[in-house]
């Protein structure tokens, strides 16, 4: 059999990367929105039971897809058409962006009918974000030969990730107000607000489609699911001292990213409204976006594993910043408030301007600080990644690169679940707020002990910590003798 050459076409990381700008944006605007909407917005009294179901249809979905993966992984891994392994699955956006939009398109007033509705569309997007989605990830080792290009591919990936991440978040109620009319029903102009995006993201895929050329040498993989995922677990570069890594980071994200928005409003005092609180998790964001350049540069010096140690490890460190907001020395909560005794002799905190101001300061430049290795843990995670990959075809024979993001996202899913389960202890056994409204001037003390809120930080930092040292026997890392395997 004569091997063709590959040649990719032109344009095709960026038609690669752009592919993930939408599909980003639809995901972000259904985690941050989709669960206050129908509590808010179509359940207009929402009983106790109601709102147990909707957060378990949202949780329960997640879970889902991360199962769903294995099978869309094998069956990826194992098709051949003329359109290649991964490129046939696209077929399938006009459904993946129809679920999305008519998760916002509830017609229905019954508590039942609105509660089932949720369940088949949110339901069917996840279901569908997982047949496409798995199969485009898939690529990247493909389409991307040389030592670096997969850096530099999964760098415009990140990219599109992160500005379709913070757009997700801040477009979606300027939509709203975009498609309001005086007295118009606030349901119709959240589904009116998802067409854009809806839109946004066919195109994306369309783009990938035609801008993207599969490699034709590749020969389809012949594993059975269960053979195939047991094969994956075996190969020593990706269990344990990978998946250690990525598993890590989506408890510690998860943990962070729900802890930020509370932050701003329980610690800091911001209204939920206030511009303040978006721009608080979003600088999180840019943050990383800022570093990618430089991440770009460095991994040829240092090295891609090494580099990716180095984020990892410094992201868990510079993380137990966040327990010490609004704490610089000698300027600490309690010379930088006042009291005033009320009527029921109560003490009542009144804080300064001067003190709202500088807690906001630097909680902006702590979460500044913290995110710049993040945007090096997204680059170079992908692009380790395809090195895993491409060491499992050296043992087995076969490119099965559905089933390892597969892998990865079924144990991704369950941690970031055990990320929210942590907070959520923190927060119960805690507390949110850093200091009381009102303190009895019985003890004459304040109560000014860690919150559950910033215990978030070194939480996360030690989970962190723990999965980079693991990785530190990550056996393709540069220097190391591949022959140990």
């Amino acid at each position: 059999m004569t091997v063709a050459e590959y040649i990719p076409r032109r344009l095709q990381g960026f038609s690669w990367a752009f592919g993930n700008f939408g599909s980003t944006m639809m995901s972000n605007i259904l985690n941050v929105f989709v669960i206050g909407f129908y509590l808010k917005e179509v359940l207009i009294t929402p009983s106790n039971f109601d709102a147990l179901f909707v957060t378990g249809v949202t949780f329960s979905a997640k879970l889902s897809e991360g199962l769903i993966n294995v099978p869309v992984a094998r069956f990826s891994d194992n098709l051949k058409t003329r359109f290649g392994r991964r490129r046939p699955f696209f077929f399938l956006t006009p459904v993946w962006v129809f679920f999305f939009a008519l998760t916002f398109a509830c017609p229905f007033d019954d508590t039942l009918m609105i509660l089932v509705w949720l369940l088949i569309s949110y339901g069917g997007f996840r279901w569908t974000n997982a047949a496409v989605v798995n199969p485009y990830l898939a690529l990247l080792p493909e389409i991307a030969t040389e030592k670096y290009q997969r850096t530099t591919y999964n760098s415009l990936r990140t990219f599109f990730v992160l500005l379709g991440t913070i757009l997700g978040i801040l477009l979606f109620p300027i939509l709203r107000g975009v498609f309001d009319t005086p007295g118009g029903d606030s349901k119709i102009t959240a589904f009116y607000a998802t067409l854009p995006v809806a839109v946004l993201t066919f195109i994306g895929m369309v783009v990938v489609f035609f801008g993207v050329k599969e490699n034709p040498n590749v020969v389809p993989a012949h594993f059975g699911m269960i053979e195939s995922l047991k094969q994956t677990f075996r190969n020593k570069s990706f269990f344990p001292s990978y998946l250690a890594t990525v598993s890590t980071l989506m408890l510690a994200e998860s943990m962070l990213l729900a802890a930020l928005p509370m932050i701003a409003q329980d610690y800091l005092g911001l209204a939920p409204d206030d511009i303040l609180v978006s721009l608080i998790s979003g600088i999180f964001v840019i943050s990383a976006i800022a570093s990618i350049p430089f991440i770009t540069i460095l991994s040829k010096r240092v090295g891609k594993a090494k580099l990716y140690y180095y984020c990892c490890l410094s992201f868990g460190i510079l993380t137990w910043l966040i327990i010490f907001l609004g704490q610089i020395p000698f300027i600490t909560p309690e010379n930088s408030v006042s009291f005033t005794v009320t009527a029921d002799d109560t003490l009542q905190v009144v804080t300064s301007d001067g003190w709202k101001n500088f807690t906001l300061f630097q909680t902006l430049l702590t979460i500044i600080i913290v995110g710049i290795p993040v945007g090096g843990v997204m680059v170079l995670g992908y692009s380790v990644f395809s090195d895993v990959i491409d060491y499992d075809e050296k043992l087995t024979g076969q490119r099965r690169e559905s089933m390892y993001f597969a892998a990865q996202g079924v144990v991704d899913w369950f941690f970031a679940a055990a990320g929210d389960l942590i907070l959520g202890i923190l927060l119960t056994l805690f507390g949110r707020e850093y200091f009381s409204e009102t303190f009895t001037t019985e003890s004459g003390l304040l109560n000014t002990g860690p919150a559950g809120l910033l215990l978030v930080g070194p939480v996360a930092g030690v989970i962190l910590i723990l999965g980079a040292l693991l990785f530190r026997k990550y056996p393709l890392m540069e220097g190391k003798n591949e022959a140990n395997l």
